[in-house]
């Protein structure tokens, strides 16, 4: 069963008793499978610090400000980017008088 809480101690759901085994602080649990690109976590990163580097890598303004360097550092993709962007705009404008 896993221990739940603030530092305190642990806190149980409802319906639930204490927790069988000790509660591991998440700076000693250590991940040890293949290194992951994606999310930034590599073999012998502890969890604490997989978690940190998971949320810093999905939170909005941290994926904003990859996809802006993207566009600084990659031309031929901003040129592929605005040519998509220019192809959904309208090419003509009409301009509506009203009474």
């Amino acid at each position: 069963m896993p221990c739940f809480g603030p530092t305190k101690g642990p806190v149980y759901p409802e319906g639930m008793g204490p927790c069988t085994t000790p509660c591991i602080d998440s700076e000693y649990v250590i991940y040890d499978g293949p290194n992951l690109p994606c999310s930034g976590v590599n073999t012998g990163t502890n969890l604490q610090d997989a978690l940190q580097e998971i949320d810093q890598r999905i939170c909005p303004e941290a994926i904003a400000a990859a996809v802006l360097l993207l566009f600084r550092i990659n031309p031929t993709f901003n040129v592929q980017f605005c040519e998509l962007v220019n192809g959904c705009l309208p090419t003509t404008t009409t301009t509506t008088t009203l009474p």
